[in-house]
């Protein structure tokens, strides 16, 4: 499956800073959870597109609930060299879409934070444009003389 629209991926923060995703639905074309970020597509009456970790942070209830929500379930080792974001992100690069969103992707842990942050990067090597949206702040990273084509709701 190939898309050239745009793809979200919700990872797994929650709390305060995990901003709603109802605005963005409609701009949407494939969704992509991580962990318990799963959860919060499938709260929104998404479709759940892509289920992917290792699922380490969710009940064995909701894993069986995700896992029968989904259209493509992959639980990865807990061992491994990436992270469970980085996953995420390589499949939607793979789908060739023209703008990523990350949700869920601040908060906690700083350590996982600023890795995170620093995934933008990936992104926008690849030539795909990365917004990165929490309940207080939108993220966009563009290489010298380039603007983002992004207007934040």
């Amino acid at each position: 499956m190939v898309t050239k629209g745009h793809v979200a991926i919700v990872a797994n923060a929650v709390g305060e800073l995990l901003p709603s995703i109802s605005p963005y639905q409609e701009d949407i074309d494939t969704w992509i959870g991580v962990e318990k970020g799963t959860l919060n597509i499938l709260e929104h009456n998404e479709t759940l597109d892509y289920a992917l970790g290792d699922f380490d942070s969710v009940t064995e209830s909701e894993k069986q609930y995700i896992k029968a929500r989904s259209l493509h379930f992959k639980q990865c080792p807990s061992e491994k060299d990436q992270t469970d974001l980085e996953i995420a992100i390589e499949k939607a690069l793979s789908l060739q879409p023209k703008r990523i969103y990350l949700f869920g992707a601040t908060g906690g842990r700083k350590d996982h934070e600023l890795v995170n942050i620093q995934l933008l990067y990936t992104i926008v090597c690849a030539g795909t444009e990365a917004i990165m949206i929490d309940r207080y702040n939108w993220m966009t990273l563009t290489f010298p003389g380039e603007l983002s084509k992004y207007t934040p709701r």
